[in-house]
């Protein structure tokens, strides 16, 4: 997995959404913790371009507040008499909106976002989804970037590798005069002659 590989598994998974739920408009939001934001990572059905590049801080609109509380948030909230008046609802002239925490192993790794421009009426069956394409959003999440801490780790390892036998060589280079460089000279002649035998670049 990488970025990309991220970015369509969760387009896959949104346009499932925007189908299989009707609605209008699909978000999917990721977590930067050191910046303590949700950041988009694709957008569906937007009509405006400001939801696309929203960085957005916690406890901040209602997907800031989704994350920051741990829970579903719906606007307009049934059980309050006065809703407060949500940004993305205005700027994109949705009727309802729905902020859903992607939560995997205990963590918020992102948010889901969605909304109509017209009612709708949802069922258990409904909610049930919504639910279960969440779990896949934040298991997707989760997954890319454990893959990405590994990688990570790989190549910190294979520098520090590299990084050691190089001193190694330097060391012996400065003990004697007659050998400066001679590690280099073997170094190099060792590629030329592997390469001769027809070994790969690794």
């Amino acid at each position: 997995l990488g970025t990309t590989d991220l970015r369509v598994g969760l387009r896959t998974i949104a346009e499932q959404a925007k189908r299989q739920l009707e609605v209008d408009l699909i978000s999917i939001l990721l977590f930067n913790a050191p910046l303590l934001t949700l950041e988009t990572a694709l957008v569906i059905g937007a009509q405006t371009h400001d939801l696309a590049k929203a960085q957005i801080h916690l406890g901040d609109t209602l997907i800031g507040r989704a994350a920051l509380e741990r829970r579903t948030l719906v606007f307009p909230d049934p059980a309050n008499a006065f809703p407060q008046i949500d940004k993305w609802a205005q700027i994109e002239k949705l009727h309802t909106c729905y902020a859903v925490p992607l939560i995997a192993k205990g963590n918020i790794t992102g948010l889901l976002f969605l909304g109509n421009r017209s009612e709708i009426h949802p069922d258990e069956e409904w909610h049930d989804f919504l639910e279960t394409l969440a779990g896949q959003a934040a298991m997707a999440i989760e997954s890319m970037k454990s893959f990405e801490d590994l990688q990570r780790s790989n190549f910190e390892l294979a520098l520090a590798y590299n990084r050691t036998i190089e001193g190694w060589s330097h060391a012996l280079d400065l003990r004697d005069r007659e050998t400066k460089e001679h590690t280099t000279r073997v170094t190099e002649m060792t590629m030329t002659l592997a390469k001769r035998a027809g070994m790969t670049e690794d």
